[in-house]
């Protein structure tokens, strides 16, 4: 599970890891297509914004998506498109939700 230091809210994060969920699909067909902008572009996002969510461990993943735009290492694209779904199968079991505040 994450851990945010910039208070964004559980709903926010929760669609947040939906998104990647919608960004592993994108992968897998420029895997298949060998269409490097896709993983630089998703991959460079990825990198820009993981650890805001509390997400240091995709943060990595995000750096070397975008290195596989520069080096066209399928087998390498392969097994990080594996490490990001094992992440996304991990962290989407978790509904985050806001704390119930006493009155």
């Amino acid at each position: 599970m994450s851990t945010n230091d910039f208070n964004i809210p559980p709903e926010g994060i929760n669609l947040y890891v939906r998104r990647r969920g919608c960004d592993l699909e994108k992968l897998k067909a420029a895997l298949q297509s060998k269409e490097t902008d896709d993983f630089f572009r998703i991959g460079h996002g990825i990198k820009g914004n993981a650890v805001n969510f509390g997400f240091p461990e995709l943060e990595i993943i995000g750096g070397h998506l975008e290195s596989i735009a520069q080096s066209d290492d399928w087998d390498f694209a392969q097994q990080t498109i594996k490490e990001m779904e094992s992440w996304y199968l991990r962290e989407s079991k978790f509904q985050r939700t806001s704390p119930i505040e006493d009155s």
